[in-house]
């Protein structure tokens, strides 16, 4: 994974949970870009989540799910003093080292609940709610009224997925259940999920789920293995990695929990 350096400041993102900031930074080939970086020092941002962030957007890229450019910003003592006296100041200084961050993407806009979908954005929508299915993402979702969807007028984008895998943290009350099983207990979230109204009873050509997630492979976990800072994995990787790999084993199984789910 690239490493950038942030070199200018540019603006925080207030709406965010977590108000991650927009840097003008290089990386160690002289290429310089606008990312976003999601600070060690936000809400809900920790090294798990750095971890859960990185390997939900290799998981979106690796299907053809358009998410930003995963990439590693590195903090500096020399970036940070550059900020003394500002807002940003205090926060950065908390967050020396490596910080999670993307590519910059321009022109995104939020995809809410009353938006409704193009013909040419069904195929992208049904993968990304199968998607979040599998991952067991409960923060695309109407009921905060920021479902962390987006389009730049033709396509759709996922992004911030720091409370993805939420089977890490079992409910309780929910009986454990093989991972390609979808329960009813999980049916609250799937409802919230900002696609499933737009994707409910709709004409889908469910097809484009037959082997998708077959590119998922050994080959796949050891790439995503050997790009992850190691300050950042903990045991949820393999925990993870079996949880995926289970769903991916027996995905005609789960994918026919999602064609009813949604005929």
């Amino acid at each position: 994974m690239l490493e950038y350096h942030p070199l200018i400041y540019n603006k925080t993102l207030e709406s965010g949970t977590n108000k991650p900031v927009v840097c003008r930074a290089v990386n160690h080939e002289g290429n310089k870009e606008d990312i976003v970086i999601k600070l060690l020092s936000g809400e809900r941002m920790d090294f798990n989540a750095f971890q859960r962030e990185y390997l939900a957007s290799r998981l979106a890229g690796h299907l053809l799910i358009n998410t930003p450019e995963p990439y590693v910003a590195v903090i500096t003592d020399v970036f940070v003093e550059s900020q003394q006296g500002e807002p940003q100041y205090l926060n950065l200084q908390v967050s020396k080292g490596k910080n999670f961050s993307t590519k910059y993407i321009q022109g995104l806009e939020l995809v809410g609940p009353v938006d409704k979908l193009r013909k040419q954005q069904l195929n992208d929508a049904l993968k990304i709610f199968a998607f979040d299915i599998m991952i067991q993402n409960p923060d695309r979702t109407v009921v905060f009224g920021k479902p962390n969807l987006f389009t730049t007028g033709s396509d759709l984008w996922v992004l911030d997925h720091e409370i993805a895998f939420s089977f890490l943290v079992p409910l309780i009350g929910r009986p454990a259940t093989d991972p390609w099983i979808i329960h009813p207990i999980d049916m609250q979230m799937i409802q919230n999920h900002v696609l499933y109204s737009k994707l409910k009873g709709k004409n889908l050509d469910f097809s484009i789920l037959d082997n998708f997630l077959d590119k998922i492979n050994d080959d796949f976990w050891e790439n995503v293995e050997n790009n992850l800072p190691i300050e950042w994995k903990s045991v949820e990787f393999e925990q993870i990695k079996t949880h995926i790999t289970a769903i991916k084993n027996n995905q005609n199984d789960f994918v026919n929990q999602i064609k009813s789910i949604l005929l």
